[in-house]
């Protein structure tokens, strides 16, 4: 063999060896970026989750008190928001499966979710829970969509946008309820859309969710 064919040859086999070597270490270095990614998202969906489901207990302690009350109308209330938690919490576990994670409710692992967080009438639960659910608005602003977002994942971020949009039209239905002058004042009936837990009053709702598109035949009636 010719000289400089061996050369040629050599040259070929230093190259390939260095392009392997650089796209290994390149493939680890992403696949270390993708794995945090990923992670971000598998915390958040766990904080969510979690929260919907305590968040829910809460509702269900409320309604409890509300028929104590006989305030119908917040009963119903109370019934659909922790509905809608719920959804919200079998959303957020059904993608952390999608991942290769688990979910596990707070309650299997502590006990402080024991303490419903109630007071001792309907109207300091309502006045309670307002004040909550702002705070908890307030704080998330759609950063879990957004990190969701940036990590590429457009599944997950709906998901966070369902919830954040959700904990909105909570707070609106919380307010309106509280302006409310007695339990005597029409009773309110709700819709729940099963899907992504959007919430109406059942005298004004649309035909497709906004969210998700759900037909509203398909709501669950509270």
């Amino acid at each position: 063999m010719k000289p400089r064919n061996i050369a040629i040859m050599f040259f070929c086999i230093f190259a390939g060896a260095a392009l392997l070597a650089t796209l290994h270490v390149r493939s680890k270095m992403e696949g270390r970026s993708m794995e945090s990614q990923w992670q971000t998202t598998i915390d958040d969906l766990q904080t969510a989750s979690s929260a919907a489901y305590i968040q829910s207990l809460h509702y269900d302690a409320y309604a409890r008190q509300a028929a104590i009350d006989h305030d119908a109308s917040r009963e119903h209330l109370f019934q659909a928001l922790a509905q809608s938690e719920r959804i919200h919490e079998q959303m957020c576990a059904r993608a952390l499966k999608l991942f290769g994670s688990s979910y596990t409710p707070p309650e299997a692992t502590t006990d402080s979710t024991t303490d419903t967080d109630t007071t001792t009438t309907t109207a300091g639960n309502l006045s309670h829970t307002l004040t909550s659910v702002r705070t908890r608005h307030r704080l998330s602003q759609g950063s879990a969509a957004t990190r969701a977002i940036e990590s590429g994942n457009r599944y997950v971020a709906r998901i966070f946008i369902w919830i954040d949009g959700s904990n909105r039209r909570h707070i609106e239905l919380l307010e309106h309820s509280g302006r409310r002058s007695s339990p005597s004042e029409g009773v309110m009936e709700y819709l729940v859309c099963p899907k992504c837990g959007n919430i109406y009053h059942t005298a004004s709702y649309d035909i497709y969710c906004p969210f998700c598109r759900t037909h509203y035949s398909d709501f669950k009636r509270f």
